[in-house]
């Protein structure tokens, strides 16, 4: 009512005691996350109600009467409800069940995740997401950029009608866009966007650790891996030779560290954790953090897991322009995200005294292939690849008879991984272009094999060096003869 020009709410009090319930469709369903409303039916208020047990996050409201919020805690929770007005207390004492359930065991825990290059999101570098989500809907993590971090906190929500799924939303101001993500416990993954509300929209996937929750663990995995990466452009302007990498899946967490070289020179590591589904993330920031390599592998255990397991993947590789002081030689031009062919498997040394790709104890039992990278023609290196020892996993790699000057300087038959050096004679010795390789054994459905590149300066023109001249990068196969 209006009262001397001024407006007014007039409350009438109850004019008998209040009622309140009965409660209908009792005990009632909740999950932790998920926003739950339970009106208390009420007559004759207003009333000040006492509720006893509630599920922490839930608040029983005396202007609405209504029991809202968002459960933090799976249990069974025997509720109980008491009101009174200013007249007397309510004769009835409500008391009903809200059931709490758990978020789905595999929507809590770890996940490790990429979002697709985007120009604008990202600046076609990709991003690496890490995100832990606890029991209570909580979550903590970083979405990194090269190696710029933006921190992620908030809560998740969850519904009773889905109960396999959680949902991540969030607005990321510094980044103009927001992060919206699903949890799958049926997959162990979680998959959306990233997006400004707009046109750029980049697609996001992860999965999580979840080798706790299997009794085994990781066992499946727990072994060395080796893997090529192949560029198959036919391009002057882009490396030949073969990148490689390796790792070993620790068997009780599933924690990886990936180590390797890409074709131009370039070493890069990671460090995430093995999926469920054999998925292995890679982000690298390169060049400064202007470049990466980001992808995914998947390693898929084989029926003697896991002494024959596969690798098999599709990551890609850009690098920027190069800085103003660069002195890069490999491909100083940079470019654009190339594709990339991954594939290998476990690497399993051989057995004390014998040595590896199972070569025979013969002289020139092996050979080593170069070709593309500049060279005028394809070589073959003739070598003798022996084991000192019956009781030593040592091998050595001899060249009797050097082709091109070739030797090799390490090579290690524990993991895989052998390097070396040839020379290519110029008119003079201040023309001759020395090449260092390095590879990495691998064993893939074709069987084993060493892969790997060399880089070798281009030969140089009238006014130039062959220090500065530009590299190229070549293909180098280690195989039996």
């Amino acid at each position: 009512i209006k009262i001397g020009g001024v407006e007014h709410s007039i409350t009438q009090l109850g004019v008998g005691k209040p009622v309140i319930g009965p409660m209908v469709g009792a005990p009632y369903a909740a999950i932790v996350a998920g926003a739950f409303t339970l009106p208390i039916p009420t007559q004759n208020g207003p009333v000040d109600y006492t509720a006893t047990n509630l599920p922490p996050g839930l608040s029983l409201s005396d202007t609405t009467g209504i029991i809202s919020g968002i459960p933090t805690k799976a249990g069974s929770y025997d509720v109980t409800v008491k009101g009174k007005n200013a007249f007397a207390s309510a004769d009835a004492t409500l008391t009903f069940k809200v059931n709490v359930a758990d978020l789905a065991t595999g929507t809590v825990g770890t996940f490790h995740g990429l979002v697709d290059r985007h120009p604008v999101l990202n600046g076609d570098l990709a991003s690496r997401i890490q995100i832990t989500t606890t029991p209570g809907g909580g979550y903590t993590g970083k979405l990194i950029t090269g190696t710029t971090a933006t921190s992620l906190k908030g809560q998740l929500t969850a519904a009773v009608g889905a109960p396999t799924l959680a949902r991540l939303v969030l607005p990321l101001p510094d980044l103009g866009a927001t992060l919206d993500l699903t949890l799958d416990d049926a997959t162990d993954t979680l998959s959306g966007t990233l997006s400004d509300g707009g046109t750029n929209t980049a697609a996001v996937q992860g999965w999580r650790n979840s080798w706790a929750d299997v009794a085994d663990n990781a066992a499946d995995f727990a072994a060395i891996h080796s893997f090529y990466l192949e560029q198959p452009e036919v391009a002057d302007d882009l490396p030949r030779g073969y990148g490689f990498g390796s790792f070993v899946v620790k068997a009780k967490t599933g924690d990886v560290t990936i180590g390797g070289t890409l074709a131009d020179g370039t070493p890069f590591t990671t460090t995430t954790f093995i999926g469920q589904s054999g998925q292995v993330l890679i982000y690298v920031p390169l060049y400064a953090s202007r470049g990466s390599l980001v992808g995914k592998l998947t390693i898929t255990a084989g029926n003697s897991a896991p002494s024959n397991n596969t690798i098999a993947g599709t990551p890609d590789w850009m690098k920027p322009d190069p800085l103003a002081k660069s002195k890069e030689l490999a491909y100083r031009a940079g470019f654009n995200p190339i594709p990339l062919t991954a594939l290998g498997g476990t690497y399993t040394p051989p057995d004390p005294g014998a040595r590896v790709l199972a070569l025979p104890a013969a002289n020139l039992n092996a050979q080593l292939s170069f070709s593309l990278g500049g060279l005028a023609a394809s070589f073959d290196q003739a070598l003798t690849i022996a084991n000192p020892k019956a009781s030593s996993l040592t091998n050595t790699a001899t060249i009797a008879t050097p082709v091109n000057g070739t030797k090799v300087a390490k090579f290690s038959a524990t993991s895989g991984g052998f390097e070396g050096e040839f020379t290519i004679p110029g008119a003079s010795t201040s023309l001759d272009r020395k090449a260092l390789f390095s590879g990495q054994i691998v064993t893939t459905a074709l069987g084993t094999k060493g892969y790997g590149f060399f880089l070798l300066p281009k030969v140089p023109g009238s006014s130039e060096a062959v220090k500065t001249s530009p590299k190229l990068s070549g293909v180098i196969v280690l195989d039996k003869p």
